[in-house]
């Protein structure tokens, strides 16, 4: 019998005879409450570096050519702006992890830090832009480079929002 499998009655909590498989809620709230452990989760080097994996991934889907992609644009073929829509959300989740690491470091303004985010993702587009121009059968296009920037502004406005409320919340 593993551990988590004993009957409640073998614990101080028990209230009945049935069986625990899975962590008291109460504990799980204690522990997500306390936030040591998410603190610890929550450093400059991991988001940096999930920045870093995301450009990755970023890139090697720049890296396929455009034959590969033959099968998916025929299956959203229904979706007008799939390919914006995917920059969008590549280039958001791009974003969040860039903002986090630069408000982590904390080197300057809330302002400057925006702009930085910003700036990561208009830099990175281009790159990838350029970079992919050179790929069999992809092309470069202004419009993805808009549609990364996008991503990034929607990240910093929910920043922004997501301070004014906290702030408005404390006092």
């Amino acid at each position: 019998m593993m551990p988590y499998d004993k009957p409640l009655a073998d614990t101080p909590h028990h209230r009945s005879s049935l069986h625990y498989t899975t962590l008291r809620s109460r504990d799980w709230v204690q522990a997500v409450s306390a936030g040591s452990n998410l603190k610890k989760l929550d450093r400059t080097w991991l988001w940096a570096l999930l920045a870093v994996a995301w450009m990755g991934l970023i890139h090697s889907l720049s890296n396929k050519p455009g034959s590969d992609y033959e099968g998916a644009s025929e299956a959203i073929s229904w979706l007008p702006f799939a390919t914006t829509i995917a920059h969008v959300g590549m280039y958001f989740v791009l974003s969040v992890f860039v903002l986090r690491t630069l408000v982590l470091l904390r080197p300057v303004s809330a302002g400057l830090i925006a702009y930085a985010t910003i700036f990561v993702a208009l830099a990175y587009g281009i790159l990838d832009e350029i970079y992919q121009s050179n790929v069999e059968g992809r092309s470069s296009e202004a419009v993805d480079v808009v549609a990364d920037v996008f991503g990034a502004v929607l990240v910093v406005v929910f920043w922004f929002l997501i301070r004014r409320y906290r702030a408005r919340s404390a006092g």
